[in-house]
């Protein structure tokens, strides 16, 4: 009988356990997500300075193109499921919902597109003078 009661509460406990976790893995993916919006709105502001100026052709080119990227990337972005529009940056954010993903996928995404966004940022600092 001991043992019938326990075992729900075993359960209990290890759900808890495992929700935890995932939650803080969604926290982590969270913050890369911020950490990566940051950047895209530093690579704005900088690819639209850098679009005023007289650029020689091969530079204005390369910086056409970065703009391309950068949008590409910002329409490819996912949200953080239970963290949908709480965004310290600011500027045209509009991310897809995630699709149906567990934690440490949406985790892997957000360190993949932080780390296509460092791409996009050391291509652009190779023409920013």
């Amino acid at each position: 009988m001991k043992t019938f009661l326990y075992l729900p509460v075993l359960a209990g406990i290890l759900f808890l356990i495992s929700c935890s976790g995932e939650q803080d893995t969604l926290k982590q993916a969270h913050e890369v997500h911020l950490e990566s919006a940051a950047t895209a709105q530093e690579l704005h502001k900088t690819l639209s300075i850098l679009q005023n100026r007289a650029l020689p052709p091969s530079q204005k080119s390369k910086a056409d193109s970065l703009s391309q990227l950068l949008d590409q990337w910002q329409e490819a972005l996912l949200e953080v499921p239970g963290f949908e529009h709480e965004h310290t940056h600011e500027g045209p954010h509009e991310h897809k919902p995630a699709p149906a993903m567990t934690a440490e996928s949406m985790l892997d995404y957000q360190i993949q597109a932080k780390e296509a966004i460092l791409s996009i940022q050391m291509q652009l600092e190779e023409i920013t003078p």
